[in-house]
């Protein structure tokens, strides 16, 4: 029964390659925005993502004042980590804008968009006669 199910798993993944679990990339992508006038009343920056262009944007991840940036002076930078996923080959785009995070809880419009392209590598090739050692 059990070597009935394996093959039938089989078949099925065979017959169905879109339906296999995409491989999965993690970058990390470098950010940077200009510091505003006054920080007085910021509380951080939020940072959105979107398979779109223009639209549909889910955070992504809070960035707090001042302990997730890195530098100092007139430019902010911030590094994230981001998962992707999808088939081997192709190029992964995402859209990324960010949003100012005041104290009283109000957020600013989104930033303008940048675009991020990443390639899904082709996975190398498995070893050929492979073995137990003996």
């Amino acid at each position: 029964m059990k070597i009935l199910i394996l093959i039938l798993a089989i078949i099925f993944l065979i017959a169905f390659p879109a339906l296999a679990a995409d491989p999965t990339a993690t970058v990390k992508i470098t950010f940077s925005w200009e510091q505003p006038e006054s920080l007085a009343d910021i509380s951080g920056w939020s940072l959105y993502y979107s398979p779109t262009a223009g639209s549909g944007y889910i955070k992504a991840v809070d960035i707090l004042y001042p302990s997730a940036l890195v530098g100092t002076g007139p430019t902010f930078t911030y590094v994230a980590t981001i998962y992707l996923s999808g088939p081997y080959g192709s190029t992964i785009t995402k859209y990324f804008v960010a949003t100012a995070n005041g104290k009283n809880g109000l957020k600013s419009v989104y930033s303008n968009e940048v675009r991020y392209d990443y390639p899904m590598s082709t996975p190398p090739t498995a070893p050929a006669n492979f073995r137990k050692g003996g």
